[in-house]
């Protein structure tokens, strides 16, 4: 059985260049990130910066390693009802994350996909 590769700092940063599965759309919302180590939460803030149907992007002032999964808890654009919704960082640069979200309820993704169509009609 093959042992998990480690990416390397050149590999995460060739990673951030690769095309996109889906549209990103520029925003400017607050989240909150909970992290859990050990049974215990860590709850930090950041700022997402754009968000697309299968993730979002946002600078988070902590060190999460790239593959770790988190909860985070938003309030998207155009809407009043807040998200509370799991990720998985996949890739990073400095201290700019980008996000894959999952597990994914119905109700979740449906607002997000309206966030991301309406965002495509302001943009």
């Amino acid at each position: 059985m093959a042992e998990p590769t480690t990416k390397t700092q050149e590999e995460l940063e060739q990673d951030w260049t690769q095309p996109r599965r889906w549209m990103r759309h520029k925003m400017d919302v607050r989240v909150k990130i909970v992290t859990k180590r050990n049974g215990v939460a860590t709850a930090t803030y950041g700022q997402g910066t754009d968000i697309s149907e299968g993730g979002m992007s946002a600078y988070i002032s902590m060190e999460i390693g790239v593959g770790k999964t988190l909860e985070m808890e938003l309030t998207l654009p155009y809407s009043q009802q807040p998200l509370k919704i799991n990720a998985v960082i996949r890739n990073r640069r400095g201290f700019c994350y980008g996000m894959e979200f999952v597990n994914l309820a119905a109700p979740e993704r449906e607002q997000i996909l309206r966030t991301c169509k309406a965002l495509s009609l302001v943009q």
